[in-house]
């Protein structure tokens, strides 16, 4: 059947619409796959970190993140120093021919002989000199074979199982500590410390605005006397979110741990660098106060050559 013109003219109407309902559709189908910044940030975050992150061989070991109490510190310096009650000086018990003495730094037990002389008056006679206490030899006055006076200087023994630490105190720390406070002795340059108790402070401010305290250690081996050392004076405590020192990675301006997700069976899944803020420390912990969170786990052995191998690797899948 032949159409009519008319009949051509109510058809172009109804194709003009269902190809612009298809236009539509398409163009509301790529608005739908835009996102909004906001939504590729948080999809970003959510994206999984590198998959099989520990390099083989490479022993690790997990930490939780959970509360901890942190010590709240006085930092100062002091110089060490002997108890003078604790030393003893010993003389000749007349004049005497000095046969042999202790050397400077020896240390004697009590009641060890530390001198040797010939009296002038009996020829041949041997006096022993025997230490009272225990302890090292200091400042030995006489040599072997010069003539003593009686009650002559021939050395001094000083008692160091107790060593003084005099500490500058500033008078706006006053309020913050008193005698019986406990405090940690580190010597610069060494990672050792030793635990004392502030036993005294003294009444006189100086010129500086500066008093002078005084730490008792009883344990300081290889500490000697007459050294500048650092000095913590325990004021109080605070609790914070803790991590081990060991996961902590110093990068550049950075401070990172390496934060990991586990499987349901308990491997490790992913690991991502995590930045994160630092505040107070102990001999074996950080405070850690922005960057995780309670219940995170995070490398604590190895940390650093676990972020090197997943940054490496994050670098070749880009390449």
């Amino acid at each position: 059947m032949r159409r009519r013109p008319d009949d051509r003219r109510r058809r172009f109407p109804t194709a003009f619409w269902i190809l612009l309902v298809g236009l539509l559709l398409l163009l509301s189908g790529a608005l739908a796959c835009r996102k909004s910044p906001e939504a590729s940030r948080a999809e970003a975050s959510a994206a999984p970190a590198v998959a099989n992150p520990i390099p083989p061989g490479v022993p690790y070991e997990i930490a939780v993140v959970q509360k901890e109490r942190f010590p709240l510190w006085v930092s100062t310096t002091g110089v060490t120093a002997l108890d003078p009650a604790r030393q003893v000086v010993l003389t000749a018990p007349q004049r005497s021919l000095l046969r042999s003495i202790a050397a400077l730094g020896e240390r004697v037990s009590k009641d060890a002989v530390v001198a040797v002389l010939e009296p002038l008056a009996s020829p041949g006679l041997r006096v022993e000199v025997r230490s009272p206490i225990a302890g090292l030899v200091l400042r030995p006055s006489a040599r072997v074979g010069e003539i003593v006076e009686e009650g002559g200087r021939l050395l001094e023994i000083a008692d160091d199982s107790v060593l003084w630490v005099w500490v500058r105190i500033y008078a706006s720390d006053l309020g913050r500590v008193r005698p019986g406070t406990p405090a940690v002795v580190s010597v610069p340059g060494t990672s050792e410390t030793f635990s004392g108790v502030l036993d005294l402070i003294l009444p006189e401010v100086g010129p500086d605005r500066v008093v002078q305290g005084r730490v008792v250690l009883r344990d300081h081996p290889g500490v000697p006397a007459g050294l500048v050392v650092d000095v913590r004076l325990t004021v109080g405590h605070r609790e914070g979110w803790a991590v081990p020192k060991e996961s902590v990675v110093f990068d550049g301006t950075r401070t990172l741990v390496a934060r990991v997700r586990l499987r349901s069976e308990g491997s490790v899944e992913a690991v991502e660098a995590v930045e994160v803020s630092l505040g107070l420390e102990t001999d074996r912990l950080w405070e850690v106060t922005g960057g995780l969170q309670a219940g995170d786990r995070v490398i604590s052995k190895n940390a650093f050559l676990i972020l090197k191998a997943r940054s490496e690797a994050a670098e070749e899948d880009e390449e």
